[in-house]
């Protein structure tokens, strides 16, 4: 059996790379294929009560996924550090995921215009806390994606 049979979902990620003058969150938008998604429900007790603390895990395989940007070139991955230090015309040709990024089921946003106000009114997205790069022999095998919450409203 293929140990790629896990990996068949399609995702949106929003990479936060920096704010226009007022303020406004810029993303770079990438489309990553074969990955597999896990949506980790729970609750968490405040003195109001309940509250709900959903969480994710994603997992992208170096060997299967696929990263791709708005013009589906594949990109590689690379350490935020390393993304952060290229030019904007190498940045191209890469990816990368950083805390306070945005993960999204919803990838047909990534081709129709919507805005990201618009998005998060309507689907859910969920905010990146921590990117794992797992090695193997010295090489990146898997990048294991985590978060919190499901946001349906804009912030």
């Amino acid at each position: 059996m293929s140990s790629n049979i896990l990996l068949n979902e399609t995702v949106a990620v929003f990479h936060k790379y920096g704010e226009d003058g007022n303020g406004k969150a810029l993303y770079t938008v990438y489309k990553l294929t074969n990955v597999r998604l896990e949506n980790r429900d729970s609750v968490y007790s405040s003195n109001r009560g309940m509250k709900p603390y959903d969480g994710f895990k994603l997992f992208f395989s170096t060997d299967h996924s696929i990263a791709q940007n708005e013009s589906e070139e594949n990109l590689e991955f690379i350490s935020p550090t390393a993304w952060d230090s290229l030019d904007e015309t190498e940045k191209r040709h890469f990816w990368t995921v950083t805390e306070h990024d945005l993960v999204s089921r919803y990838t047909e946003a990534f081709l129709d215009g919507m805005s990201l106000n618009e998005m998060k009114n309507s689907h859910e997205f969920y905010y990146v806390n921590s990117a794992i790069p797992c090695r193997s022999r010295g090489r990146i095998k898997l990048i294991e994606i985590t978060g919190r919450g499901r946001s349906l409203t804009s912030e």
